[in-house]
C-alpha cells in the first residue's frame, strides 16, 4: 500500500499524461463534495486540461457563487467512438487520407501501403470505444456504486481509464488505481489542499481557495465538530491568506435559509425526539410538510447537523423523509462511533458519516420504530483516525 506521499506522486504522474479529465463526486453530494469538485476543476482548467464535472445531485445552491458551479453536469455524457483498426503486420503504412462520397453519405478512409502486397478486408477490424476521457478523478466517494447514475451509465469508462480516488473517510473501499485517502483529515477539501499545492502553489488563486475553504468549513460545521483538528485551522488560515472569501462562505453555508426552508424546518423540528440512553435524536419530514411549506427535499440539507449541534451529547441523528416514490429514507448521521458498524447493521450504503436506509411496504411509524430499534443495538465503536491509508 502506497503512502500518502507516494500516492500523491502517482497522481501527479497520471495527471501529467492526461488531457481530458472527468471529475466526479457521489450522488447526494455534501457541500464538501461540491467545494472539492469545483476546486479540482478550476485547478485542472488552469493546467490547460479539458475538464468535465459531474454529480447526480440534488445540488444545493449554497455554493452557487463559486466559479464553475454552473458547469456541473448530472450524468457522464456518452462520447463513444467507432474505431476502425488495421493490422499493419502485412505491410507498413505509407500514407493515410480520407474523403467523402459526392452525396456526403459515406466517409472513405484511404490507406496506402509501402509494399506492393497491401491490405485485404481480413486486416480490418471495427469496434466501439467508450468515451474520450483519459483520466477519472473521484472525490469524496466511498465506492463506485455511491456515484449512482454517473457510474451506472458509464461503467465501461471506469474500467478502461485510470481512476484516482481522493477521500477523507475510513469507509472508503480504496477502489482507485491511485488512492489518496487521508482518514486523519476532517474533509476531502482538506486532503486536496496539499495535493493541489504540489501541482504548483500559484494554481490556488482566490476562487480555488474559496471552494476549498467552503469544503473545510462545511465538513467541520464551521470548526464546531469534535473531529476538527489543529491542521484544519492552519489550512483554513492559509486559504484565507490566499484570498478565500471567508465571510461569503460562512454566510452562504449557514445564513442562507430561505423562508420556505425555515417553515419546513419549523414543522420538522416540532416533532424532534431524543433518547438519552442511546443518545439518538430523530425526527421526520413528510410529503405534507414539503407541500405546506412550499419547500423541496434539498431544503432538508443540514438539518441533521443542526439537530446535533442544538442538543447536548447527541451521538447519532436520524432524519426520516417520505420520498416521492412512496419509499421512506432514513438518513442516519453518526457524530460519534463508526458509521461502518451502522452500515453493516442495516446492509445500507455509507457516505462518510451518513448511512442511508431505504424502506417501503410499511408505514412511516412502523419504519421509524424498526430503524430505531436496530440502531439502538449498534454500539458506539471508536473510529481509528490515526494514520494514512
Amino acid at each position: 500500500m502506497l503512502s500518502l506521499q507516494e500516492s500523491s506522486a502517482a497522481f501527479r504522474d497520471l495527471l501529467a499524461q492526461s488531457q481530458d479529465v472527468l471529475v466526479v463526486t457521489r450522488e447526494h453530494p455534501t457541500d464538501d463534495s461540491i467545494g472539492s469538485l469545483l476546486a479540482m476543476g478550476l485547478v485542472l482548467e488552469r493546467l490547460g486540461k479539458e475538464v468535465t464535472l459531474v454529480t447526480h445531485g440534488p445540488i444545493t445552491s449554497t455554493l452557487s457563487f463559486v466559479s464553475g458551479h454552473n458547469q456541473i453536469l448530472p450524468t457522464v455524457e456518452r462520447r463513444n467512438q467507432f474505431v476502425i483498426s488495421l493490422d499493419t503486420s502485412a505491410a507498413n503504412v505509407a500514407d493515410v487520407s480520407y474523403d467523402f462520397t459526392n452525396d456526403g453519405k459515406y466517409l472513405r478512409i484511404c490507406v496506402t501501403p509501402e509494399e506492393e502486397m497491401g491490405y485485404s478486408e481480413e486486416h480490418v477490424r471495427c469496434s466501439m470505444r467508450a468515451g474520450t476521457h483519459d483520466l477519472v478523478i473521484v472525490l469524496d466517494t466511498p465506492d463506485f456504486e455511491s456515484l449512482g447514475p454517473a457510474y451506472e451509465s458509464s461503467r465501461e469508462l471506469f474500467v478502461s481509464v485510470p481512476v484516482v480516488n481522493i477521500d477523507a473517510h475510513r469507509s472508503n473501499a480504496l477502489y482507485g488505481e491511485v488512492n489518496v485517502v487521508d482518514v486523519g483529515a476532517t474533509s476531502t477539501a482538506e486532503v486536496l489542499v496539499p495535493l493541489l499545492e504540489s501541482l504548483g502553489e500559484e494554481l490556488i488563486d482566490s476562487n480555488v481557495a474559496t471552494a476549498l475553504l467552503a469544503g473545510i468549513v462545511a465538513g467541520t460545521r464551521s470548526f464546531q465538530r469534535e473531529v476538527t483538528s489543529s491542521r484544519a485551522f492552519t489550512i483554513a488560515a492559509q486559504l484565507v491568506a490566499k484570498g478565500a472569501d471567508q465571510q461569503r462562505v460562512v454566510r452562504s453555508l449557514f445564513k442562507n435559509r430561505s423562508l420556505v426552508g425555515m417553515k419546513l424546518w419549523g414543522r420538522v423540528f416540532a416533532r424532534v425526539e431524543y433518547d438519552e440512553t442511546s443518545r439518538i435524536a430523530w425526527t421526520a419530514a413528510t410529503r405534507s410538510d414539503l407541500e405546506h411549506s412550499g419547500a423541496s427535499p434539498a431544503d432538508l440539507e443540514g438539518m441533521d447537523e443542526e439537530l446535533a449541534m442544538s442538543l447536548p451529547n447527541v451521538g447519532r441523528t436520524v432524519l426520516f423523509a417520505e420520498e416521492e416514490d412512496g419509499q421512506i429514507r432514513a438518513r442516519i448521521t453518526c457524530f460519534e462511533g463508526d458509521p461502518l458498524a451502522v452500515s453493516r447493521a442495516f446492509g445500507a450504503p455509507v457516505y462518510g458519516a451518513r448511512v442511508d436506509v431505504q424502506q417501503s411496504q410499511a408505514t412511516l411509524q412502523e419504519i421509524q420504530e424498526a430503524v430505531l430499534n436496530t440502531l439502538r443495538t449498534v454500539p458506539y465503536e471508536t473510529i481509528d483516525t490515526v494514520g494514512v491509508v
